[in-house]
């Protein structure tokens, strides 16, 4: 692959995984507390890509809001996927 090629796609199929969310849930439903970043993967950024220290407030901008546990005693559960992209372009990151 020539350099240019090489510079423009990324040599990874993804860059990171991440799980967002609140590290101690509250007690009381309904009531929207700030997410953090649980999990990462990997825990070093890469040298060509740094993760973004925002991108919690990408996946959660509205926080996180704990709905408690229904009459049936069946919690659902909620997950969201998110992609990022190049601020400046149409290619995914």
């Amino acid at each position: 692959m020539c350099e240019q090629t090489k510079r423009y796609f990324s040599p990874r199929l993804v860059d990171y995984v991440i799980i967002v969310g609140c590290r101690h849930p509250n007690k009381y439903n309904h009531v929207t507390q700030t997410p953090e970043l649980l999990r990462r993967y990997p825990l070093e950024d890469h040298k060509d890509f740094a993760l973004p220290p925002d991108v919690i407030f990408f996946c959660q901008p509205e926080g996180c809001i704990n709905i408690g546990h229904q009459r049936t005693g069946i919690q659902p559960i909620t997950s969201f996927v998110f992609t990022l992209t190049e601020k400046d372009s149409n290619r995914q990151r």
